[in-house]
């Protein structure tokens, strides 16, 4: 896709683009209808009716890109942030060996998450115990046995 009339290098893919298909062809679809319509219904002559006609075409598009990003706004990259795990509750979904790593799934919020995880003193823990995480340190979460009843 061509970069926009804006200076923009078109690397950030959140603007629309001027010089994209909906752009090209929403100015081209305004600047027709209209331009015939002037020229057709009202007799206005060609300067006018190609004035009006880019005019209408230059709304168009200024109207699409206003929509574009509205829409884009309404987006969320989904991303858990690895920080927002401590304190979460979770079960060890395979087994952590004794000094070792294992895999454990961690409920933050509505989601659950999958994470990399050692038992904080170094001892093992079975597949199913339930857990707490601890800590996280560069996406490995340090976790320890939960008892529900304490």
């Amino acid at each position: 896709m061509l970069a926009g009339l804006d200076g923009d290098d078109g690397d950030e893919g959140d603007d629309f683009q001027v010089l994209s298909v909906q752009g090209l062809s929403s100015f081209f679809l305004m600047f027709g209808l209209v331009g015939i319509a002037l020229d057709r219904q009202t007799g206005a002559g060609a300067v006018a009716s190609l004035l009006g006609g880019f005019l209408a075409g230059a709304a168009a598009v200024w109207v699409l890109a206003r929509i574009f990003r509205v829409a884009l706004g309404l987006q969320s990259s989904g991303t858990i942030p690895s920080q927002a795990a401590v304190g979460c509750l979770g079960t060890v979904h395979q087994r952590i060996p004794e000094r070792g790593t294992g895999r454990v799934n961690i409920r933050i919020g509505q989601r659950i998450r999958e994470m990399d995880a050692v038992e904080a003193s170094g001892a093992g823990l079975p597949t199913g115990t339930p857990i707490r995480v601890v800590r996280v340190e560069r996406s490995l979460a340090i976790v320890q046995p939960f008892s529900p009843e304490a």
